[in-house]
């Protein structure tokens, strides 16, 4: 976890970011309260759906930005290797600086 929070760019430690995520789940979950005084059993049920799927895909969050990092990067690697073909056949010194 810490290196694909690293990739991503995000500079918070793997237990801050599970923490964001279960806080904002529990947030959800707080709203199951006043449901409960007011409204039938449906809707805090729906509630309690509501909070398990946002602590899910506040988990996957980082993953997502990672994979669309590498979808990017291996996007331009046709370009980057029809680069280098084209200059090794003008040039050999492929590793020479330009300035």
């Amino acid at each position: 976890m810490v290196n694909v929070l690293k990739a991503v760019g995000f500079t918070i430690t793997p237990e801050v970011y599970s923490a964001y995520a279960v806080t904002k789940a529990g947030a959800i979950l707080l709203g199951v309260f006043p449901c409960l005084v007011l409204l039938t059993l449906l809707l805090p049920l729906l509630l309690i759906i509501l909070a398990v799927l946002t602590y899910f895909k506040e988990i996957r969050k980082a993953n997502e930005k990672l994979r669309a990092k590498r979808d990017q990067i291996e996007g331009e690697l046709p370009r980057f290797v029809v680069t280098i073909k084209q200059t090794i056949k003008s040039n050999r010194d492929v590793a020479r600086r330009r300035e």
